[in-house]
């Protein structure tokens, strides 16, 4: 079922070793499921399988998906360093606003990875 999604989605594209050897070029990543633990609708912690994609696994040929990027060509990440960053603004926060309550979220952009298109 989580790899039906992804087929469903455009994400992933499973064929036969046979006829995957026969495309010119073409990489393969394996693929895991991997048990974590997730909140259902009334708090309480849930088993839930995660379906994984290992991009950087090198196969007999030595490369693999992620070393086929030319990371002079990549926008700058503007959401690495997360924790510090929010730590900072924190304190900007605490700093300008002494008496103030501090309100914070995370966000979790499912499936954002998947959506970029990397030619």
């Amino acid at each position: 079922k989580l790899c039906e999604k992804d087929v469903v989605h455009g994400y992933a594209l499973p064929l036969p070793l046979a006829k995957m050897t026969k495309i010119p070029n073409a990489l393969m990543a394996p693929m895991n499921i991997m048990s974590q633990n997730t909140i259902d609708e009334h708090g309480r912690i849930v088993e839930k399988d995660r379906l994984t994609h290992d991009q950087s696994y090198k196969f007999s040929s030595d490369t693999s998906v992620n070393s086929r990027i030319d990371k002079a060509l990549l926008f700058p990440c503007m959401f690495g360093s997360c924790i510090k960053r929010l730590a900072n603004w924190a304190v900007a926060a605490r700093r300008k606003f002494p008496q103030a309550r501090i309100y914070s979220s995370k966000i979790d952009f499912k499936s954002a990875y998947r959506r970029l298109h990397l030619n």
